[in-house]
Parts: structure tokens; C-alpha cells; sequence
């Protein structure tokens, strides 16, 4: 991650990091500590028998039919007006 975002085009910009594993820990607290996002995929913390342990994700989507929701949203949102900038849907 780090090496990422000191090459172009990343660099200079937020870091996002998002996983649905315990793997993917480490990403999460690395790109924390780099003032990014971090978004978990899957079930939120204490959902349940069998739950995943704490996330240092900041952030929970339910699952990745909702991540990619998520991001479809921030491309309508990054479209000029007039196309789709009333939102997701739009």
C-alpha cells in the first residue's frame, strides 16, 4: 500500500482499502494510519454466532452486492451535473 500511494497516479490522494478477510487486517490499520478509509466486507462485529473478531476497518458494508453499490454511487457522484449527479439511482 504504502509503495502504491508514493507512485503516480496515487500519490498525494486518500488511500482506500477494503477486504472482507482477517487477511486483510493489516490493510485496514496501514491505511488508518495513513489518514485513508478502510471499509470491511461482510458481516458487522458481534452479527452473531460466528461473527469475525474486531476489524480495524472503519467503516462496514454488509456484504459485496453493498460494496459494489457503494462505489457505483461515487462515480455518479463524480460525474459532471446533468449526468446522474442527482445521486445513486439517478
Amino acid at each position: 500500500i504504502r509503495a502504491f500511494m508514493a507512485a503516480a497516479p496515487f500519490r498525494g490522494r486518500v488511500p482506500v482499502f477494503a477486504g472482507d478477510d482477517v487477511t486483510d487486517e493489516d490493510g485496514f490499520a496501514m491505511v488508518n494510519a495513513m489518514g485513508g478509509h478502510s471499509i470491511r466486507v461482510g458481516p458487522q462485529i458481534g452479527a452473531g454466532h460466528g461473527a469475525p473478531p474486531a476489524s480495524a476497518a472503519r467503516w462496514t458494508v454488509p456484504d459485496a452486492p453493498g460494496f459494489r453499490r457503494w462505489l457505483a454511487g461515487l462515480a455518479v457522484m463524480d460525474e459532471p451535473a446533468g449526468e446522474g449527479a442527482g445521486g445513486p439511482g439517478t
